[in-house]
């Protein structure tokens, strides 16, 4: 059985599970199909066809406020090998770009670059110098191009593409990369769905109850993704050597 065919069930269950708590506040587009390719060593790569999209989001926390609204992008991919009967996850790759919007019903849809950022998994037996095993880091996204948001905007606002209109800021601070927790691509999608749908004065019981679903669900054993040969280097690195820091983090720090 191939990877996109053991991972594929488990993404549309989690895209099932954002479906439930975004479904009041906006338009979800979520990639149902995979893709595969076949990568040097061995290794394959799971990629989606095109970004997960959040389409008129709140501000924040689910707020039903009136105002602005958002257009959140998020992309991905996975590095993996052949294990026996399953696969390992090697390295990953995510990267989430947020825009505000201004759209007028049936004539335009103005979306304008506020901030991306890319999440990194560094492979465990070839990790970059002085780069974190997980990292997190400012700057313009190389998956989500901007032909991927035109097209996706279209899908969402039923307009046509010379009705679009794509605005790039520049960007502050590109080059600090922040060690972070594994911060794969459904990780990502999970801390988006709490921090711009959730709040915990608005956010209803059966939307607690998704969330929490995601969650177990990400946690659980049959995520395939959930503990990479990454994350398993880095838990030796500081339970033989304490504290818990960041230092562990960079491969400079054994020995």
């Amino acid at each position: 059985m191939s990877a996109v065919s053991l991972f594929g069930r488990f993404w549309r269950d989690v895209g099932s599970d954002i479906k439930r708590v975004v479904k009041r506040h906006a338009t979800l587009l979520f990639p149902d199909q995979l893709g595969l390719r076949d990568l040097d060593g061995g290794d394959q790569e799971i990629y989606l066809h095109e970004p997960v999209m959040f389409y008129g989001a709140p501000l924040r926390g689910g707020s039903h406020k009136p105002g602005g609204r958002r257009a959140l992008f998020v992309d991905g991919t996975f590095r993996v090998r052949e294990n026996g009967r399953s696969f390992d996850l090697v390295q990953a790759a995510c990267n989430l770009v947020v825009y505000d919007t201004v759209n007028v019903a049936n004539v335009s849809y103005t979306l304008t670059l506020i901030d991306s950022m890319h999440f990194d998994i560094e492979p465990a037996d070839t990790q970059s110098e002085f780069h974190p095993m997980f990292h997190a880091q400012r700057g313009y996204s190389t998956l989500i191009t901007p032909a991927k948001v035109v097209a996706q905007a279209m899908m969402a606002s039923h307009l046509p593409e010379d009705k679009i209109h794509v605005e790039h800021a520049e960007m502050n601070l590109e080059f600090v990369r922040l060690p972070c927790p594994q911060m794969d691509m459904l990780s990502v999608l999970a801390t988006v769905v709490a921090d711009f749908f959730c709040n915990k004065d608005q956010t209803t019981r059966p939307e607690k109850d998704a969330f929490h679903a995601m969650l177990k669900r990400l946690l659980s054993e049959k995520n395939p993704m959930r503990e990479s040969l990454s994350s398993k280097a880095l838990s030796r690195r500081w339970q033989d050597r304490p504290p818990f820091a960041a230092p562990h983090w960079y491969k400079e720090s054994g020995g």
